[in-house]
């Protein structure tokens, strides 16, 4: 019998756009410009629409956030407001500019956002579609698989479609940090989730808090529900694309990350590590070379899933291993 490997696998934005792509719904839901659909999300508090404005943004809109921004612009300034949100942890004292009531706006907004587009997919509805989807292909090959004896799922994304088509393929899994028994599909959210619940508001107590973003929290504050997502959270364990977990103080995302960096360093050279969909933008690099620099340098089974990786990461790996292979998809997985 062979000997068991153990699979790491790193997902990034990427993922959820194959996914959108692969049921037909890149249209409804924009993951490559969060702020296309700010003009559609409702207000918690009201259910109205518009929840990207003056009236409820109005931090966010004076720095030039609209819904009609293209794709660029629209990162540039989600980019301004979370590179002076990364520095703010080493001046406390500062409580009350611009771009800290805006970095709270955009945590809350992208929290609606993402129920909104959860609750616009009907996964259900797509389930043959989703059947011949390479990640779920290669996901139930993975679990059946008795030569594998782990399978580490790294989601930097907060969006819940892997935990919800695992369920509905009946894959069992377990959450980092919330679950008591660990599958052999473990799934870590550094980034955190709109599926993690803190204590509720009522509706007509909504607001957008000044400084719930940049206090500390810890896991035990929060717990793990998929199915009930709503905005009413006192606090979000969010952490907004761009950010830089390990500059953000957050205990709950430092104790997911000190579990991520003990599995990777513990990985051997007969085992499996897959990057899919990952930016590594200037802002979060730190984080991906974190994980990254422990994975043995000679691992044979290196592989990015990317049509268009990008270059900077792609010199990263050259000099971090001996070899690696770039695929385009997902559909190539099986063939590996």
């Amino acid at each position: 019998m062979a000997a068991q490997r153990n699979v790491l696998i790193i997902l990034g934005n990427g993922f959820s756009i194959d996914l959108m792509k692969t049921i037909d719904k890149s249209e409804d839901v924009n993951l490559g410009n969060l702020f296309a659909s700010g003009a559609d999300v409702p207000w918690p508090e009201t259910g109205a629409s518009g929840f990207l404005s003056f009236q409820n943004c109005p931090n966010l809109w004076t720095l030039g956030a609209r819904p009609y921004l293209d794709k660029d612009k629209a990162l540039n300034i989600i980019e301004e407001v979370i590179t002076c949100a990364n520095i703010l942890p080493q001046r406390i004292e500062i409580k009350d500019k611009i771009y800290i009531r805006a970095y709270n706006e955009l945590e809350q907004y992208l929290m609606s956002l993402f129920v909104y587009y959860t609750n616009k997919v009907n996964l259900a509805k797509c389930k043959k579609k989703l059947h011949d989807w390479g990640w779920v292909k290669y996901l139930k090959a993975l679990n059946s698989d008795k030569n594998i004896k782990s399978i580490h799922i790294v989601s930097l994304n907060y969006d819940v479609w892997l935990e919800l088509i695992l369920d509905m393929f009946a894959l069992p899994y377990s959450i980092d940090g919330f679950s008591a028994d660990k599958k052999k599909i473990h799934i870590y959210k550094p980034h955190g989730s709109i599926a993690f619940h803190s204590v509720k508001r009522d509706k007509a107590a909504y607001c957008i808090p000044d400084r719930y973003s940049f206090d500390n929290h810890k896991l035990t504050e929060f717990k793990y529900d998929n199915k009930n997502l709503d905005c009413l959270n006192i606090i979000n364990a969010i952490i907004p694309p761009a950010g830089d977990t390990s500059r953000m103080k957050q205990s709950w995302s430092a104790e997911i990350r000190n579990h991520i960096k003990v599995q990777a360093s513990g990985l051997t050279k007969n085992d499996l590590v897959i990057i899919c969909g990952i930016s590594y933008w200037h802002v979060d690099r730190q984080e991906i070379d974190t994980y990254l620099s422990v994975i043995p340098a000679d691992i044979k089974h290196l592989i990015m899933v990317n049509p268009y990786p990008p270059e900077v990461l792609n010199a990263v790996l050259m000099t971090l291993f001996d070899q690696y292979v770039v695929i385009a998809n997902s559909t190539n997985l099986l063939k590996l």
